[in-house]
């Protein structure tokens, strides 16, 4: 986004350039049309690009989750993921969990934590009381961390 603003940028002042080189003079003789889908005028008026934000009032920002859970088993990834899933639920009520797919793997993780720190010491906790997965967990840092705007 921000190298096609540069490029048209640079355009815009070459064909200035080059007028004002053709006529002789710093005023250009003719007129110069430009044609353009709307959508490049509102690119173009929006200016510095801003961290994305929804409709909710929630402002994207990097962050860290944690991964309890990934694997590509065929016969049983879906149903371990989910059942995780559960589990976590019922432990942990006010985090959200994210269970996924990205081809082949099934993956589990859980919190928006904006510190590494954070994501380490909850980590610990889900490490006491999963032990079962305590040798997967580890923590992920995600482009995207939804948090409320102040």
């Amino acid at each position: 986004m921000k190298k096609l603003i540069a490029i048209l940028g640079m355009a815009v002042a070459l064909t200035t350039v080059y007028a004002q080189n053709y006529t002789g003079s710093s005023q250009p003789k003719g007129t110069v049309k430009t044609h353009q889908a709307a959508q490049m005028d509102r690119l173009l008026a929006k200016g510095t690009p801003q961290a994305p934000s929804n409709t909710d009032n929630t402002l994207i920002v990097s962050g860290f989750r944690v991964q309890l859970y990934s694997s590509n088993n065929a016969h049983k990834a879906k149903k371990d993921a989910l059942n995780l899933e559960k589990d976590l639920q019922v432990a942990y009520p006010n985090q959200q969990i994210y269970v996924s797919y990205q081809a082949p793997f099934w993956k589990v993780r859980i919190g928006d934590f904006s510190s590494y720190f954070e994501a380490l010491a909850f980590s610990r906790k889900l490490k006491d009381q999963f032990p079962q997965y305590s040798d997967e967990i580890y923590i992920i840092k995600e482009d995207v961390v939804s948090v409320s705007k102040f």
